[in-house]
């Protein structure tokens, strides 16, 4: 019931106090309708019903298409991440990788190459690849979640010790299990 309110709910203004080097976000409503899309979506996953995770994952994707920022500039990399793992189960490898890729290409030319939406979008391309066995374009993009991981993340974080896990599996996939060891 609170999706289908939100979905037809007025817009609400957006804040006069947006920093001027950054486009205005939209509306409070479509921000939180993609929120309440990408929970959706998540809790298809764990259900193990990645048809109806597809559905909500790929409307809410396709909301953050039509502004600049996306919805959120801080979920919209983890919502891409969980997109692309929905359609990866679905066996749409290649589609997943593109969305990704393309979305990595929006960050950094939003932001910069550093920019922390880079780590779960390097998160998910790690993933995609694994899932398909390229284990040299894994670790490439594990690494690069890694650093930027470190750069952006305190010590303890939970994204950090993700893109070292991350790293680490793909080690293990390459039977390298001594040095996958050392990384986590």
């Amino acid at each position: 019931a609170t999706l289908e309110r939100l979905e037809h709910a007025p817009p609400v203004a957006a804040s006069p106090l947006a920093h001027p080097s950054q486009a205005p976000f939209p509306a409070l409503t479509s921000h939180l309708f993609v929120q309440a899309l990408q929970v959706r979506g998540q809790m298809a996953v764990m259900q193990g019903d990645y048809g109806t995770a597809r559905h909500y994952l790929e409307r809410a994707y396709n909301m953050c298409q039509d502004n600049a920022y996306g919805s959120s500039t801080f979920s919209y990399g983890s919502l891409v991440e969980q997109y692309s793992r929905a359609l990866v189960a679905l066996s749409f490898r290649s589609e997943a990788v593109e969305i990704l890729e393309r979305s990595v290409t929006r960050i950094e030319v939003l932001f910069t190459k550093t920019h922390p939406q880079i780590v779960p979008l390097s998160l998910g391309l790690s993933w995609a690849y694994k899932e398909q066995g390229r284990t040299r374009e894994a670790m490439a993009w594990a690494k690069r979640a890694a650093v930027v991981a470190h750069q952006s993340y305190t010590k303890f974080h939970p994204r950090r010790a993700e893109a070292q896990s991350a790293v680490a599996q793909v080690l293990m996939m390459q039977g390298q299990y001594e040095v996958a060891a050392d990384k986590l």
